[in-house]
């Protein structure tokens, strides 16, 4: 799948998930629509249109994850400079768990100023 056609199917599915959960568009509007954009008219879409009805907001909920987590790599990146390392950054994230973004913002705050400063409070914790 090329790039492009990613990017398609992540806007197509935040028009869908809003669109059938909020909007009340039927199934058949919504195979039109990934007929229509995805040029698609395999089970993807049926499989989609089923899992967005199951589970409300899922498509959207990921969105903001994936734009909180972009603007935090953005941030780690011009405050550490030449001390940003992605895999350290993957690191500090994935070893957080499953949490509230917030609270991911917070401790990305917190990594950033121990990398600056390692001797501050709670920074060997965050560090090793």
């Amino acid at each position: 799948m090329s790039v492009n056609f990613i990017q398609i199917l992540a806007a197509l599915r935040s028009v869908l998930d809003t669109g059938v959960n909020y909007f009340k568009m039927t199934r058949e509007q919504a195979a039109n629509l990934y007929e229509q954009y995805a040029w698609d008219k395999s089970d993807l879409a049926t499989k989609d249109i089923t899992r967005y009805q199951s589970a409300p907001a899922v498509v959207t909920s990921y969105m903001i994850g994936q734009e909180t987590f972009i603007k935090l790599r953005q941030l780690a990146e011009k405050e550490l400079g030449p001390k940003f390392s992605i895999k350290e950054f993957h690191y500090q994230i994935l070893r957080q768990g499953e949490l509230p973004l917030k609270y991911m913002e917070e401790h990305i705050s917190r990594f950033i100023k121990c990398k600056k400063d390692p001797s501050g409070l709670g920074c060997q914790e965050i560090l090793s």
